[in-house]
């Protein structure tokens, strides 16, 4: 009377009544699952949109749900099983941790693992676990599995660069050494001594080194890596 709609299912039957044919009918709501419907397509329609996959397995580990982002990372139209794109060593392991989860009540936990694309290529990503519950029982996990080869490249490359630092360090540790060892020869020479000549030998030691110094603040300030050479 109001305008509200509802959504209904129309079940009907062809009768006899009265020794005429008629229609029997019946009206079912169904509102409430269209609405869980509607809601089921939009999660779907926000899981396509997430950039990391997400995924469902069921208690024996079989895939049952995803959002085709593993697949697109690893060239498949589509994966049928975790075997397919995981290493046997990190399903042993997701087991083990899932293992570990249920025995310690955790319901979350992370492991890192490879994907392995259609090309042998592997992909570093950080596999996200929850666990799922149906009636109080085990009934699988669910997953976010995230690509993380920019984060892995940058820390190859801050590796590189602490290398680097270190032999920089190593070798201009080495280079004021020699003098530093010459200012304090020539020190302990003038002590022995008395002769107070060999102070000019120290002395020039330490210009040296703070010329060193200099050299190496100007090169940490305005240096760059030396990409070819002639």
């Amino acid at each position: 009377k109001d305008g509200t709609a509802f959504d209904f299912e129309f079940h009907s039957a062809v009768i006899e009544y009265e020794g005429e044919p008629a229609l029997l009918g019946a009206l079912q709501d169904i509102s409430d699952r269209k609405a869980r419907e509607r809601e089921l397509e939009r999660s779907e329609e926000m899981l396509d949109t997430v950039g990391d996959g997400v995924y469902a397995l069921d208690e024996e580990g079989k895939l049952i749900a995803g959002n085709g982002v593993a697949a697109e990372l690893t060239g498949y139209e589509e994966i049928d099983t975790i075997a397919q794109v995981v290493e046997e060593k990190d399903i042993e392991r997701g087991r083990e941790m899932v293992q570990e989860m249920m025995e310690t009540d955790r319901d979350r936990g992370m492991l890192e693992l490879d994907l392995v694309t259609k090309d042998g290529d592997r992909i570093p990503c950080e596999n996200h676990v929850a666990l799922r519950y149906e009636d109080g029982e085990f009934a699988g996990t669910v997953g976010v599995l995230r690509d993380v080869s920019d984060g892995k490249e940058r820390e190859r490359e801050l590796r590189r660069q602490n290398q680097r630092l270190e032999e920089f360090a190593s070798m201009v540790s080495h280079d004021l050494r020699g003098p530093l060892n010459v200012a304090t020869g020539r020190i302990e020479l003038a002590r022995e001594t008395g002769d107070i000549d060999h102070l000019d030998g120290a002395e020039g030691a330490l210009g040296r080194m703070d010329a060193l110094i200099e050299q190496v603040l100007e090169l940490a300030r305005k240096g760059r890596t030396v990409g070819e050479g002639e």
